[in-house]
């Protein structure tokens, strides 16, 4: 049987590779997993001698690790391979991937003591369905379209993450993309699987099987299905095993799901569902693993579930968490004057318009829990403008603490990056215009004094959310072109494929009196505000339009929250359209929406420290030069922009700056602020690595520090990365911003958990 294993060894290892490396699957293998000397040399690739010899100048033994500590999250391992993860049914997975299998050490002593711990092998994904057919599956006894025609994938390799969190994608030959995150808590595994279609028909019957095998897991490796049961659940299902001795239980769960047992296994088994998958579009769903102590499966189930701790809380399927508790709110605006003598950002040039549609405003939400020891209040304001640095948002931050009360870590301040709006930073060919910049931050401390003086004056209101979408208001606009290069403007007719995520999810939190009347409108959306309903004017853009028509059939004061936009562009829609596509959604999901608990509201804002990139001038400008020559209209006018840009930042190569990164929860919703122009692969990565069950990514928020691109984006090059005011962090800036949120996320999650 052992022979028959090999197809589990890893292609890259070997004994050339680096001793960390070795040391690391070694350890894995025979520390954690507790494989005999043959079983590590079939999932290293090494001779057994070899292996032999170093595990022990490396004195790892079976079991001998470090124990995990009380409260540290489950032990997460990619699976070594070498051993068939299954007892049983064996005909059913020939040949397996060790790529999407995974580890977790189920609570005890992590490998130490198997008797009460061990181990589940979770697959994820092990197959993936569609209209076009098998598009993947693990293991070999069903022939993919892709065995159909001859066409073999490569093997890849979890990534490991600092947190414990281990990540994979692919790309399949046919441009559809697919990736799974599974991220370590100290009673599971919190789990997510994306489908892209990178194709041009829209996909639909999206499916995936996804296992968890019971085999190594010490009372739980019965090759029955008597211990085992499906909990069903609002907006999914859960199967659960019972241990022999019936005081310790496991399940999975998932969104959209089926789930189903196989004894001969044995394993646990969920068939979740996707949404159907327009062309460029990104669908998703969430799962859990779990385990604990007791009886009562089902009650601990159902329980988590109200408390939002184990599926997403569907909107329209699910009734409020027993008992939820109000909060007080108040919402105001301030209007920011401007007039047609002021300079228009969001060009490469400076901007000119005559007269304004609609308002440019400072929006506010005061919020503080109801409940007798609560907290002081958090702020939450949101700007028509483009972006605004540090200096002038921390005095309007400083101004709320010293004349409203509220901590300057409680104040949340984002852009809504409308590119129709005065001048609010030095750019492009443009100044900062400091004195429309005062009169915005003037905007953002008197909205927020109007809105707490009506949260004092008013009584205790109720949270509602709904997890919305808009579709097709944006796409991936950082589209691969034929020559190589990433679109920005001019043609497009050569367009080969988008190159990153697009996300839909359009959150929406109410707060509504006890008369049933709106007081407050915050939403959510992530795409570039650019498109007006008429052109040469000054104007909020077509979210912020959205938000003042909703205003005017709803009541209240509704607020634009930008998300991770800065790889999300508009490319097809007029401003009217988007604006009545926005405001529809955000109708849909406020009809939806279902009371939540609010009885923590708190935020954290830490303080970051970022480098400026080092750049060569000479590829920076050729770049440039190459793509606009080519595209791009006033080519050279753009191109000495950019060369001034440069020259601004030149002898501020590699130094360091500081910014903000902010956590705020308002029940069991969070909200994350990035300093810019966030790409919406990190905004997505800051969701699946959250510990909330909905998280709302804000970008531009407390400051501006440029696009903040995910570090495959600096390869891939394009306008968001070409070097200038607009583009200047080094490389790794969003991952340790994505870093820092989930560290935020985790200690609000941690100190205030609702039980």
């Amino acid at each position: 049987m052992q022979l028959a294993l090999a197809f589990l060894t890893v292609v890259a290892l070997s004994a050339g590779d680096g001793d960390d490396v070795l040391a690391f699957w070694l350890r894995n293998a025979v520390g954690y997993h507790r494989f005999s000397p043959q079983e590590a040399a079939l999932a290293t690739g090494l001779a057994i001698d070899d292996v032999q010899r170093r595990l022990a100048a490396l004195d790892i033994e079976p079991g001998k690790v470090a124990p995990r500590q009380e409260g540290d999250p489950l032990t997460l391992l990619p699976y070594p391979g070498g051993r068939h993860p299954r007892l049983g049914f064996l005909d059913g997975a020939r040949d397996p991937r060790r790529e999407t299998k995974f580890s977790v050490f189920l609570p005890g002593d992590v490998a130490v003591s198997p008797e009460t711990g061990g181990y589940v092998v979770i697959d994820l994904p092990e197959a993936v369905f569609s209209n076009l057919g098998l598009l993947y599956l693990a293991h070999t006894h069903i022939p993919t379209v892709w065995d159909e025609k001859k066409v073999e994938l490569p093997r890849l390799e979890w990534r490991r993450r600092p947190d414990g969190a281990v990540e994979l994608d692919r790309v399949l030959p046919n441009g559809v993309a697919f990736g799974a995150r599974a991220l370590p808590r100290r009673d599971g595994v919190k789990m997510e699987l994306w489908l892209r279609n990178g194709t041009s028909e829209t996909l639909t019957g999206l499916r995936v099987q996804v296992c968890a095998m019971l085999g190594r897991a010490a009372g739980f490796e019965a090759q029955s299905n008597d211990n085992k049961r499906t909990v069903k659940l609002p907006g999914g299902e859960a199967m659960a095993a019972r241990s022999a001795d019936g005081k310790r239980w496991v399940a999975m769960a998932w969104e959209r799901s089926r789930a189903w047992a196989n004894a001969p296994c044995p394993c646990l088994h969920s068939d979740p569902t996707f949404a159907d998958c327009p062309p460029g579009a990104t669908v998703r769903v969430m799962g859990r693993f779990v385990a604990g102590d007791g009886s009562e499966v089902q009650a601990e189930l159902e329980r988590r579930q109200a408390a939002g701790q184990l599926l997403p809380l569907q909107e329209g399927n699910v009734g409020a968490p027993g008992g939820a508790r109000l909060l007080r709110a108040g919402a105001a605006a301030a209007e920011i004057e401007a007039d047609d003598s002021m300079v228009i950002g969001g060009g490469i040039g400076p901007g000119h318009v005559s007269g304004q549609e609609g308002h440019l405003r400072a929006a506010a939400i005061v919020l503080r829990s109801d409940e007798r020891r609560a907290g002081p209040p958090v702020a939450i304001v949101a700007c028509d403008i483009l972006m605004i640095a540090r200096d002038i948002l921390d005095e309007a931050a400083r101004r709320i603490e010293k004349y409203h009360g509220i901590p300057f870590e409680n104040v949340f301040i984002n852009a809504s990056h409308t590119h129709h709006a005065p001048t609010t930073v030095t750019i492009h060919g443009y100044q900062r215009d400091e004195k429309f910049s005062k009169r915005v931050r003037n905007a953002i401390v008197e909205a927020v004094g109007k809105a707490k003086k009506r949260m004092r004056d008013s009584g205790p209101a109720e949270l509602v959310f709904a997890m919305g979408e808009e579709k097709e208001v944006g796409q991936n606009s950082r589209l691969l072109l034929s020559d190589g290069t990433i679109y920005w403007i001019g043609p497009k007719e050569d367009v080969v494929r988008p190159t990153g995520p697009f996300d839909p999810e359009l959150p929406v939190l109410g707060l509504r009196r006890q008369d049933g009347k709106l007081e407050g409108l915050l939403f959510n959306h992530s795409t570039h505000c650019i498109g007006t309903r008429a052109g040469g004017k000054r104007s909020p853009g077509f979210y912020g339009l959205a938000a003042q028509d909703l205003e005017g059939e709803l009541g209240g004061t509704a607020l634009f929250v930008a998300g991770a936009f800065g790889s999300t562009h508009n490319l097809r829609l007029a401003g009217d359209e988007m604006a009545r596509r926005i405001a529809s959604a955000v109708r849909t999901g406020l009809s939806t929406a279902v009371r939540r608990d609010a009885a923590v509201i708190r935020s954290r804002k830490k303080e970051i420290v970022f480098r400026i990139r080092d750049y060569d001038e000479a590829k920076e400008d050729a770049a440039v030069a190459a793509y606009c020559r080519k595209r791009a209209s006033g080519s050279e006018y753009i191109i000495e922009v950019f060369r001034k840009m440069r020259a601004a930042l030149a002898a501020k190569r590699g130094q360091e700056q500081k910014s903000w990164v902010q956590a705020l929860r308002v029940g069991d919703v969070a909200i994350v602020g990035v300093p810019g122009e966030f790409f919406t692969k990190l905004g997505l990565d800051i969701k699946a690595r959250s510990p909330f069950p909905n998280t709302i990514i804000g970008g531009v928020a407390n400051d501006y520090i440029g696009y903040i691109p995910d570090s495959e984006a600096y390869e891939l090059g394009g306008y968001q990365v070409w070097t200038g005011l607009h583009s200047f962090v080094a490389r790794g800036t969003g991952e340790m911003i994505v870093d820092e949120a989930v560290k935020l996320l985790e200690e609000l999650h941690r100190e205030y958990s609702i039980e």
